[in-house]
């Protein structure tokens, strides 16, 4: 009797791993992004499409939260979501570079999990920098209009007090955390996330 409670147990447990890991099936993966093309990333929701219909379907993604890290060694360094509640995944795709940029942020990324390994993968195809420092920053292309310089996201926002290093990255994915001053965002603090 108790050898067949345990039968039972280790049943239930082997069904729970398996349907928790997505029932065992390696899902096909499409490509996001073909090789060398930049990622569409003119707001503060950056996202990767693909123009043919290979795309994936936003249906089957996967939206995870938490804070990005550099891990590993110099020679073999990861991007890395700590995700909120607990774990961890590193992070891959053409969107790697800018998130890599954004090391200590607080971002919701979208994308589908790739194979496992000691740390398992998540191929980004969007994401959202949800707060820099504790702070809700603004995210978008820095341009110089009408004598001033705006970021170009999501929404239009005026910058006021941009410092000499920040004016020379025109046409730069950057974020800016500020004061807000009237209308217009006074800089305190910026980051580049890719380059003109």
């Amino acid at each position: 009797m108790m050898n067949s409670y345990r039968l039972r147990a280790r049943l239930v447990l082997v069904c729970l791993v398996v349907a928790a890991c997505g029932g065992g099936g390696g899902g096909d993966v499409a490509d996001e992004t073909p090789s060398g093309s930049q990622p569409a990333a003119d707001s503060d929701q950056a996202v990767a499409q693909e123009s043919d219909a290979d795309a994936v379907d936003s249906v089957d993604l996967e939206r995870l939260t938490g804070r990005v890290l550099i891990t590993g060694t110099a020679q073999m360094e990861f991007v890395t979501l700590q995700i909120d509640g607990g774990g961890a995944v590193n992070l891959s795709g053409v969107l790697r570079p800018e998130l890599q940029r954004l090391s200590g942020a607080m971002v919701s990324v979208q994308g589908s999990r790739t194979a496992a390994g000691p740390v398992e993968g998540f191929e980004a195809v969007a994401y959202e920098v949800t707060s820099i420092d504790g702070q809700r920053p603004s995210v978008g292309i820095l341009q110089e209009l009408d004598g001033g310089f705006t970021i170009a996201g999501a929404e239009t926002v005026r910058l006021a007090g941009v410092p000499d290093a920040l004016r020379r990255q025109v046409g730069a994915k950057v974020w800016v955390v500020g004061r807000e001053t009237g209308s217009e965002l006074q800089v305190q603090s910026y980051g580049v996330i890719r380059e003109p």
